[in-house]
């Protein structure tokens, strides 16, 4: 998440603002003429809209103020279910009642802080969810039947650790989708703990996804307006059981979707470029559709190059990197930025180049939601405008959610085996979403650095001043990249968070915030280029 302002509260309050919510009742006023009122009053049943009405007695400066919906008796530093900023002096916000049954109130809070100066009166909603136990585990229960939601595997056979699955979803006609989303759970995991996921699509669909090496029993669960309100679950499945390590046999990918290598005489080489062809289905959404280049027998995320296509049919070039294996390689087609995969080309040979790299840089963008491009559209991304200020190519392994903990567990498959000769680490926001110990968190990305300095890479670390993160926030950044002696970019999200003027939505950066912190970060990574080169 991969951007952020103000204090590390208004980080985590504005993070998960995309989250549904439940409501108050009659008017309520506190000493200081703050008032709040909730229509309708009393009890309410999921999904149903909830007219909240604020008056503030500040004419101007009530611009960061907002409002939140709580379960009652939660504190505010809690997750709340859902928030608005106030617009105006007086007015209304409308919210939708979550799914949850259970007692809630909204509660008034002044410039982007936790200090509520009004409450509603609760508001009681009838849902047909239950409110899952603390510890981050869940006692497992049947998929909620509400609304008509369902999700499910249509692999068979052994799933292996590490494969792929595919999956069918469908939710209630007319319902917006926009941000619903599908993951793979432990069985016994609550709903913030979730392994490979995607948003869906449309009301209906398929997608695939990676699932854990780890062996044991799993699930799949459908949750509403990226937050963590579950309306679906899948039949449990086991990964491992004695299948092996391996991957499951591909399925028959859809109809009307192809890609293949036109330049087939060529002698690949690392190094070497592949042309590339495709077609999609005619009349298809293909933006954001995107081709991969894979070693056969990777899963959908170990891409050694990738470019978004840009119309129904077309052709593109790829690049085998200068330090690729030598081995069997393939293209594969996906959909809308994810990895759902529609086409797979005829594998293609790599042989040992007798001249290995061709004196360029390898270079890989390492983080979370930020660094994969949420927030920017195709090819704006603050990944890809450096590959084009710096001519060259630049790997993306950005992952949305991407904790320095998770980041660091597929440290080894993502970049060390990919042998960079420079990694731009971008990390740390989602630690504080999930209130990860500072020390913890800074321990983790020592740890990323010093792996990746042994293995004969250059690191440049990102780091933010102000905004969510305090000063002595910025100095652990700082102190890291010293102690390390990685190259430190500092300040690259100041006056994004916060200011529309460079925000997609609530905490990502649209094109114009992108750009600006790929003008922060190249000048440190064309000085990296001229040392490794």
């Amino acid at each position: 998440m991969k951007v952020f302002k103000i204090t590390i509260s208004l980080f985590l309050a504005v993070f998960a603002a995309t989250l549904s919510i439940p409501f108050i009742a009659s008017a309520q006023t506190n000493q200081n003429n703050y008032q709040i009122s909730v229509s309708p009053t009393g009890t309410v049943q999921s999904g149903e809209s909830v007219t909240v009405t604020i008056s503030s007695p500040q004419s101007t400066g009530f611009q960061n103020d907002w409002v939140g919906l709580y379960q009652a008796n939660e504190y505010n530093r809690a997750n709340y279910q859902d928030f608005k900023y106030v617009t105006d002096a007086s007015g209304t916000v409308t919210f939708t009642a979550p799914q949850t049954s259970g007692t809630y109130e909204f509660r008034y809070f002044l410039n982007s802080g936790y200090s509520d100066v009004v409450r509603s009166s609760p508001l009681t909603v009838q849902g047909t969810g239950t409110t899952p136990p603390g510890n981050g585990t869940t006692t497992p229960n049947p998929p909620p039947t509400n609304g008509n939601y369902s999700v499910q595997i249509t692999t068979s056979g052994t799933i292996a650790p590490g494969s792929s699955i595919n999956i069918q979803w469908s939710a209630p006609s007319g319902v917006n989708t926009n941000r619903d989303w599908i993951a793979v759970y432990r069985s016994t995991s609550g709903n913030r703990t979730y392994g490979d996921w995607e948003y869906v699509t449309s009301s209906t669909g398929a997608l695939s996804l990676t699932v854990p090496r780890t062996p044991g029993t799993y699930e799949v669960r459908y949750l509403r307006n990226n937050g963590f309100t579950e309306v679906a679950r899948s039949s449990q499945f086991q990964i491992g059981n004695g299948g092996g390590t391996g991957t499951t046999t591909p399925n028959p990918m859809p109809g009307n979707y192809s890609v293949n290598v036109t330049n087939t005489g060529t002698n690949f080489q690392p190094g070497s470029a592949v042309t590339v062809a495709w077609t999609a289905a005619t009349g298809d959404n293909i933006r954001r559709d995107w081709i991969g280049l894979f070693k056969t027998g990777e899963n959908n995320r170990r891409y050694v190059d990738w470019e978004y296509v840009s119309a129904v049919s077309g052709s593109l070039t790829l690049q085998i990197p200068a330090r690729a294996q030598s081995g069997t390689y393939e293209l594969r087609y996906f959909k809308n930025n994810g990895y759902t995969e529609r086409a797979r080309s005829s594998p293609f040979n790599v042989g040992t180049s007798t001249n290995p790299g061709n004196g360029d840089a390898s270079i890989i963008a390492f983080g979370d939601s930020t660094v994969a491009g949420v927030g920017a559209t195709q090819g704006n991304d603050f990944v890809s405008e450096l590959s084009q200020a710096v001519n060259r190519p630049i790997l993306n392994a950005g992952r949305s959610g991407d904790t320095t903990e998770k980041a660091l567990a597929r440290l080894d498959t993502d970049i060390i085996s990919r042998n960079p000769d420079i990694v731009i680490v971008f990390l740390g926001g989602n630690d504080i979403l999930q209130q990860v110990p500072q020390t913890t968190m800074f321990e983790n990305l020592t740890t990323i650095i010093e792996e990746i300095q042994a293995s004969g890479a250059e690191v440049i670390l990102l780091g933010i001043h102000g905004a969510v993160f305090d000063i002595d926030f910025e100095s652990g950044f700082r102190t890291v990249a010293q102690d390390t002696g990685a190259r430190y970019v500092p300040n690259v999200l100041m006056g994004i968070l916060g200011n529309p003027f460079y925000l997609a939505d609530f905490v990502h950066p649209n094109d114009r915030g992108h750009l600006l912190i790929a003008n922060r970060v190249f000048p440190t990574l064309q000085a990296a280029i001229n040392a490794v080169e």
